[in-house]
């Protein structure tokens, strides 16, 4: 191009391995200055062209774990907090249909049964914890632990939590725990700790797994008790903990440590996310389009440099539904973005010629590269002050 300025960015697109795939990949010269040039070119000077591209509407969210649920567990997907009980005591206590609100007002927790008084306690232990009296409802509910009714067993852990989440922090549940000796029932301890991720009490929460896992002497790493500290954890510690899991190579976890990394880097990393996609048989170039799609810039507006590294990063995932749009879109929006500089025009239009190639691609967008490819060749061929108008033109 007649008085343009070429930046001497040392990039080459090339075929991989022995040419044996298909798929184009980006080679970074070494300028022999000793500087870490891999997968980066210089970062361009301010006050760069810019030019804006809206994001195709494909569906990627799919791929990336959502690891948020694994701060939950153990509880069920269904289960949420809720200070009421998990048993029907009304049912129990011969009162079909009547709430337990209702027999606490009706003073039924104060009867004495012929039978077996459990359902009673139960009802009595609920209505201290009414009356904002959680020592004596935990005390209450602890004593049922051997109970024969049917129902109660199953609901004391629940209850029990969520009554020590409503009543006060990590501290006042240890206490109470202590003096109920409690201390012991592991699986009690990680409901309460997924019972204090639910209300939003994330330090608690870590304390109570910690809790948990000193009171597991199975002498098995719980992967899943694992999984939660890491996703309930600021983003340093959950750096740490997964660096430690993964040292650890306690094979049971791999799976889990594989979805909780590429959870934590998929937008900033995505070759995180290898392991998680060879898990589930997935082509491991899933990365790089999942890489392209989010760090599409949230004003859609972006340099030449932005939208040439998104358009060279999803043409690696040629083949993958969306792909090939997402990468012609972010190299139309780089080539706009060029201020007519050659050596930029130049690596757009290595690009395009590696799709065109590309037997993976979409045969219906050629026509998006043909005339792509035509207008990259007709700028290079104007002066920079006449690239730069035609550019400037509405589209």
């Amino acid at each position: 191009m007649r008085g343009a300025c070429s930046t001497a960015y040392a990039i080459a697109l090339v075929c991989g391995v022995g040419c044996g795939s298909s798929r184009p990949q980006v080679r970074i010269e070494d300028p022999g200055d000793g500087e870490d040039h891999v997968n980066a070119v210089a970062a361009p000077p301010d006050a760069e062209p810019m030019a804006s591209a809206q994001r195709p509407a494909i569906e990627l969210t799919q791929l990336i774990p959502d690891s948020t649920e694994r701060g939950r567990w153990p509880l069920g997907m269904a289960t949420h907090p809720v200070l009421e009980p998990h048993f029907d005591v009304g049912e129990a206590l011969a009162a079909p249909g009547v709430g337990w609100l209702e027999l606490c007002g009706r003073g039924i927790q104060r009867r004495h049964l012929s039978g077996n008084q459990d359902p009673v306690e139960y009802l009595r232990a609920w209505c201290s914890a009414l009356s904002h009296d959680a020592p004596d409802a935990i005390a209450r509910l602890a004593s049922l632990r051997s109970t024969v009714v049917r129902g109660i067993r199953a609901a004391l852990w629940l209850d029990i939590a969520n009554i020590l989440a409503d009543n006060g922090d990590a501290r006042a549940a240890t206490k109470l725990i202590d003096r109920n000796h409690l201390e012991h029932e592991v699986e009690l301890l990680d409901i309460v700790a997924a019972t204090y991720v639910e209300v939003g009490k994330r330090d608690d929460a870590t304390e109570l797994g910690q809790l948990a896992t000193e009171a597991d002497h199975s002498g098995v790493t719980d992967c899943d008790r694992l999984a939660r500290q890491i996703v309930i954890a600021d983003r340093v510690k959950q750096e740490q903990l997964l660096a430690d899991l993964r040292r650890s190579r306690f094979v049971p976890c791999a799976p889990i440590e594989h979805e909780l990394r590429c959870w934590l880097y998929a937008s900033t990393l995505p070759a995180q996310c290898e392991e998680y996609f060879a898990d589930r048989k997935l082509d491991a170039h899933y990365g790089d389009v999942l890489w392209a799609f989010q760090q599409w810039p949230e004003s859609n507006t972006g340099t030449w440099f932005l939208w040439w590294r998104i358009g060279v990063s999803a043409s690696r995932a040629i083949g993958i539904a969306g792909a090939e749009d997402l990468a012609l879109t972010a190299l139309d929006a780089s080539l706009r973005a060029s201020g007519c500089d050659t050596q930029h025009l130049i690596e757009v239009r290595k690009v395009l010629d590696t799709l065109r190639k590309e037997p993976a691609r979409d045969p219906h967008l050629d026509a998006r590269i043909d005339v792509m490819t035509v207008k990259l060749v007709h700028l290079t061929e104007l002066t920079t002050e006449l690239c730069k108008r035609e550019l400037a033109a509405p589209r």
